[in-house]
C-alpha cells in the first residue's frame, strides 16, 4: 500500500501531542534511518492540580516575538522524574523545577527516550482566535462546528508548518494522524530539477481511524512536504509497537473530541458573546408551535429529539421527531419526521480542493461525517455567489466567496450546517504513476455545509 517517505537522511520535525500514535511516529522515522527533531504545540492555559500550567515560571520560557512564528525553544529533557499527582488530578513531572501537563510530560520523555531534540511552540492566541473563537461562533449562529478541522487548517498544518520548517530548518513535518500521501512526478525522461510535483491525500489503511476527512482543509501547497508514518498501520499495530519499543506513551488516554474543554455546553456559554437563551420553541414545517426545548445549542441537524409537548397537540400516540433545521434569529427548533429531516442536496462554502476539478460539475464520493458512510453525488458550482468570514490559510486571511452545490443520489441524514462535506474519488483501475491499487480513496477537496 503507497505511503510517501522522503529519502534516507532527511530532517523531519514531528509534532508530538504525548499520546502513542505521535510517539510511535517519531519512533518509526528513527528506525528508517531520518533526522528526527519533535515539538508539541502549546494551544491552552493547562491546569495541573491546583496551579495553571500558563502562570507558572515555566511559561516565561514562551516569549512572543512579533512573528511569533520563527521562534524555537529548546527543552532540556533531562533529569525529568515522575511525581505522585494530587488526588483527581492529571499526572505531571518536574523538569529543572517547572511543572508540566501530562501531554507535554510524554512528549518530553518520549523525545529523551529516542535522544531527539524536543522544542515547544507558543500558538495559544492563535489558537483562541482560530478554533475556540470560531467554535463559539458558529454555535451562535446555529451551526454544529468541527474543530479539529479548524485547527488542522489554521494551527498544526499552517502556522505550526510554517514555524517547523523555518526556524528548526527541517524538510519535512510528521504527525501521527492516520492518513496516506502518494506522489506522482512527471515523466523520468522530462523531469528536471524544477518538475512539478503532484502529491493526493489518501485515506488511510485503518479505515475505522482514519482521519483524511479532518485534513481536507489543508493547503495542496504543503502535501509534498508532509509525511504520515502511520498511514498503513492498523491502530492496534501501532499500540503492540509502541509496546514493543517501551514507549513512555505506550499506556497514554485516547486523545479527546474537544482537547480544549470537556464540556463544551459550558464553553460555548460562557464564552459566547450574545446570551445563548436556556430554551427554544419547537416548531413543525408547516409553523404549529409543537412545544418548548432546550438550547439550541444542545441540536444538531437530524438527530432525534425530545421535548416538553404543548397540551394541545398531545394525543395517545406522539410521533417521533427529528431536526429538521435550526434557526437562532427565532429561536426556533423545526422538526419534523425522519423522511422530512434526510437532505437530497445542500451547499458547500469555503471549498479547498485538493485537485482541482477540470469541470464545473464533477461527479464525486462524499462524507457528511466523519464515521459516515461514502455517498454518490454530482457537485456542481453556483454561479451565486456569497463572501463569508476569513479563513486562515498559509498565514493569509482570506474571504471565501466560492460556493458549490451537492446533489446526493440519495437523500442522506444527519446533514448538519457547519459540518464538513468531504469529496473522494475512488480509483478505478491501478495508478502506476501512483503505485496506488484500484478501489483507493483520493480526497480531491470538501468545503463547510452551509445550508440545507
Amino acid at each position: 500500500m503507497e505511503n510517501f517517505f522522503p529519502k534516507k537522511g532527511s530532517k523531519i520535525a514531528v509534532a508530538m501531542s504525548g499520546g502513542v500514535d505521535s510517539a510511535a511516529a517519531a519512533k518509526l522515522l528513527c528506525e528508517m534511518g531520518y533526522d528526527v527533531v519533535g515539538f508539541w504545540i502549546y494551544l491552552k492555559e493547562e491546569q495541573v492540580g491546583n496551579k495553571s500550567f500558563g502562570n507558572t515560571n515555566f511559561a516565561s520560557v514562551f516569549k512572543s516575538p512579533a512573528n511569533r512564528v520563527n521562534l524555537s525553544i529548546k527543552l532540556a529533557a533531562q533529569g525529568c522524574k515522575r511525581k505522585n499527582a494530587q488526588q483527581n488530578c492529571i499526572s505531571f513531572i518536574q523538569a529543572k523545577g517547572h511543572i508540566l501537563p501530562e501531554g507535554l510530560n510524554n512528549a518530553v520523555e518520549t523525545s529523551e527516550f529516542l535522544h531527539i531534540p524536543f522544542y515547544i511552540v507558543d500558538l495559544r492566541q492563535e489558537f483562541k482566535k482560530w478554533v475556540m473563537d470560531e467554535f463559539v461562533r458558529m454555535y451562535e449562529k446555529g451551526q454544529t462546528p468541527n474543530p479539529c478541522v479548524f485547527c488542522n487548517r489554521s494551527i498544526k498544518f499552517d502556522l505550526a508548518f510554517q514555524w517547523a520548517t523555518q526556524a528548526l530548518k527541517v524538510d519535512y513535518m510528521a504527525t501521527g494522524h492516520y492518513a496516506r500521501i502518494a506522489r506522482e512526478t512527471p515523466n523520468s525522461k522530462l523531469q528536471t530539477p524544477k518538475a512539478k510535483i503532484k502529491s493526493y491525500l489518501l485515506q488511510a489503511k485503518d479505515k475505522s481511524k482514519d482521519q483524511s476527512y479532518f485534513l481536507y482543509a489543508i493547503d495542496k501547497k504543503i502535501l509534498d512536504k508532509l509525511v504520515f508514518p502511520l498511514g498503513t498501520f492498523l491502530k492496534e499495530d501501532v499500540k503492540k509497537l509502541a509496546g514493543k519499543w517501551h514507549l513512555p506513551a505506550t499506556e497514554s488516554k485516547e486523545s479527546e473530541d474537544l482537547c480544549f474543554t470537556k464540556d463544551w455546553q459550558k464553553f460555548v456559554k460562557t464564552h459566547a458573546k450574545n446570551i445563548i437563551k436556556t430554551s427554544c420553541k419547537v416548531v413543525d414545517k408547516k409553523g404549529n408551535e409543537l412545544g418548548k426545548g432546550k438550547s439550541l445549542i444542545f441540536y444538531t441537524t437530524g438527530q432525534r429529539v425530545g421535548f416538553e409537548m404543548n397540551p394541545k397537540f398531545k394525543n395517545t400516540k406522539t410521533p417521533k421527531y427529528f431536526v429538521v433545521r435550526k434557526e437562532p434569529k427565532n429561536n426556533r427548533l423545526i422538526v419534523g419526521s425522519k423522511k422530512e429531516a434526510i437532505v437530497k442536496e445542500f451547499l458547500l462554502t469555503d471549498l479547498n480542493w485538493l485537485a482541482e476539478p477540470k469541470a464545473d460539475m464533477v461527479k464525486v464520493w462524499v462524507k457528511v461525517r466523519s464515521t459516515g458512510k461514502m455517498s454518490k453525488a454530482r457537485v456542481k458550482k453556483e454561479n451565486r455567489v456569497l463572501e463569508f468570514k476569513s479563513l486562515r490559510v498559509l498565514g493569509e486571511e482570506k474571504n471565501i466567496k466560492q460556493k458549490w452545490k451537492v446533489v446526493l443520489e440519495k437523500s442522506e441524514p444527519g446533514v448538519a450546517p457547519g459540518q464538513a462535506g468531504v469529496m473522494y474519488k475512488k480509483l478505478k483501475v491501478k495508478s502506476e504513476k501512483l503505485k496506488v491499487k484500484e478501489g483507493e480513496w483520493v480526497v480531491i477537496g470538501g468545503g463547510k455545509i452551509y445550508e440545507t
